[in-house]
């Protein structure tokens, strides 16, 4: 089952919009109205690094993926009242975008098999890293955006 795909944002963001200075375009020097301001300079600098790690000309052997955790999926998707209380799969799945020409590439995996520790995690982006070894020469550096 396939369900639109909604803009991810963050909490900070979310609380910054409900906060009532930002309605009314009041400055505010609380704490929280510092750190949303330092927050949006982290997110412009990275969204400005990922727009030059898009833009940038790829040597046939590079490689430049853009890495997400997309939310937990419980299968099968049900959503009358008798099926709630049957027991569901827990399904993770490890999005690598490719910035490139190259395919984008999802690891898949459920709570029967790993959880999402971080070692879970990071078997993913090993076994990402292992399959595209064999691809590239042995002298080209990788780059994950995550």
């Amino acid at each position: 089952i396939f369900v639109p795909i909604c803009k991810d944002e963050s909490e900070v963001c979310t609380i910054h919009e409900a906060h009532p200075n930002d309605a009314n375009n009041l400055k505010c020097n609380g704490k929280y109205c510092v750190y949303y301001q330092e927050h949006k300079e982290h997110y412009t600098e990275a969204r400005q690094a990922y727009q030059a790690d898009q833009e940038k000309k790829l040597d046939s052997d590079e490689r430049i993926f853009s890495v997400d955790m997309q939310k937990v999926l419980l299968l099968p998707k049900m959503s009358t009242k008798n099926s709630f209380f049957i027991s569901r799969l827990v399904v993770f799945n490890e999005t690598f975008a490719s910035l490139g020409n190259d395919e984008n590439i999802c690891v898949m995996w459920h709570e029967a098999i790993r959880g999402r520790s971080a070692a879970d995690v990071t078997s993913a982006y090993y076994n990402i890293m292992k399959n595209l070894s064999s691809k590239v020469s042995k002298e080209n550096n990788k780059l994950i955006i995550s």
